[in-house]
């Protein structure tokens, strides 16, 4: 008998890849969607129950307003270092003392380790979903998703270092084979090779297609109208038309879910679509997009749903600027009270986009910790991310101002989270 010397070692580099591509493949089993409904109050909680009461027990994972580790306690640290102190008491305890001793403590690396925290929540929770809940919470990562490879485009485009920007990255928006998309070559049909072999088969490619379709880049040769197209000015353009298809497709899914996960998303998803709208016109003002010739590029970017569709949204074609603005969202009540609250709070007329901003927030917030009160549907999932991506604003802001010394300035963008409940 002979025995084989050849040595079962391999590269360790080899090993990583082949792990990688291992979990690339078992997590693209997962990315299976199904469309029927979640069960009512009767069976919800056969399948979702335990992930219901997981989620509602991170509700006390917040960081609260008052008391021990909390904004109050925040805002008094005269440094960065001082949130270590802080963090020791809420749920942030082991989040910056694993940081290397050697890093710099800045306020990105605050807020990406306390965004990081909540991934791995989301992550544990996905992992265990199974059936509609798994499919809700694919359509949540959608928009990460994309904004993640309309950012590797762009930068391929410009011809940046792949492996640096996938290391930026949102970890939320990470999803199998997406190192593939960095395949691309700048050439004049790279774009059209990328889009047929890579981003179809991503569980976002639908709405590339949708994209890509509209535009006409497929058809066209010509790697310069991709240049432009996914060039720095346009790229917020390119990647706000595409969420566009997404949110649409996440309303109409939640709507054929029906019963209390129906109910509750129509209100939280209608208003993400009206908050996009007044965003994008209040910022739009004194751009290209103002201009009479892009005006019609503008209104391709709002959702065909809303409390501001159609009526509303057909009136943003005659809008130029913040007055007439105002004047149309006179006719809404909930979003005139709002536009009087921001005129009010304002220090001048350029001050009226961030206030608006933070009264578009706020009513968010309310209606994603509202969404924690009833019970046996999917619509807290969603309010969690979301009142998640509050947390990291706050916590972002907070440490902002500490880093240059405008602690006077800290209360006026942080917005509590479950303050009252």
């Amino acid at each position: 008998f002979f025995c084989s010397t050849t040595s079962t070692t391999s590269d360790p580099m080899t090993q990583l890849e082949q792990s990688v591509e291992k979990r690339d493949y078992y997590d693209e089993l997962g990315f299976v969607d199904v469309f029927r409904s979640p069960g009512s109050l009767m069976t919800f909680n056969i399948q979702h129950g335990f992930l219901e009461a997981i989620i509602r027990g991170f509700r006390s994972g917040f960081i609260p307003y008052a008391g021990n580790g909390s904004y109050n306690q925040l805002m008094q640290c005269e440094s960065l270092d001082d949130f270590k102190l802080c963090f020791q008491e809420n749920d942030f305890a082991d989040v910056l003392t694993t940081a290397d001793v050697q890093t710099k403590l800045t306020s990105q690396v605050v807020v990406d380790r306390v965004w990081g925290k909540f991934v791995e929540e989301f992550q544990y929770i996905r992992n265990q979903a199974s059936a509609e809940l798994a499919t809700f919470l694919h359509y949540i990562q959608y928009e990460y998703m994309i904004r993640n490879v309309s950012f590797l485009i762009s930068g391929l485009i410009n011809q940046n270092d792949p492996l640096e920007l996938l290391a930026e990255c949102d970890e939320m928006g990470k999803f199998p084979r997406m190192r593939t998309v960095l395949t691309f070559e700048n050439e004049d049909d790279g774009l059209k090779k990328l889009y047929r072999t890579v981003l179809i088969d991503t569980p976002i490619g639908k709405y590339f297609d949708a994209f890509f379709e509209k535009s006409g880049v497929i058809r066209d040769q010509n790697m310069d109208s991709f240049r432009r197209i996914f060039n720095e000015q346009d790229i917020d353009l390119v990647t706000n038309t595409i969420l566009r298809y997404w949110l649409e497709d996440f309303y109409a899914y939640t709507a054929a879910l029906g019963g209390r996960t129906g109910e509750m998303m129509k209100e939280l998803l209608e208003f993400e679509a009206d908050k996009r709208a007044i965003s994008i016109m209040i910022n739009s003002f004194n751009t290209p997009l103002n201009e009479m010739a892009k005006q019609r590029e503008r209104q391709q970017l709002f959702c065909a749903f809303g409390n501001l569709y159609p009526e509303g949204i057909e009136k943003f074609k005659s809008v130029t600027d913040q007055q007439a603005l105002g004047e149309v969202l006179a006719g809404y009540k909930t979003y005139d009270k709002m536009w009087r609250d921001a005129q009010n709070a304002a220090s001048d007329a350029d001050d009226v986009a961030d206030q608006i901003q933070m009264e578009l927030e706020k009513r968010e917030v309310q209606l994603c910790c509202d969404a924690f009160e009833g019970q046996s549907h999917l619509a807290c999932f969603y309010a969690f991310v979301k009142l998640k991506e509050q947390e990291r604003r706050n916590v972002f802001w907070i440490a902002e101002c500490i880093s240059q010394k405008r602690k006077d300035k800290i209360e006026a963008k942080v917005i509590p989270i479950f303050a009252t409940q």
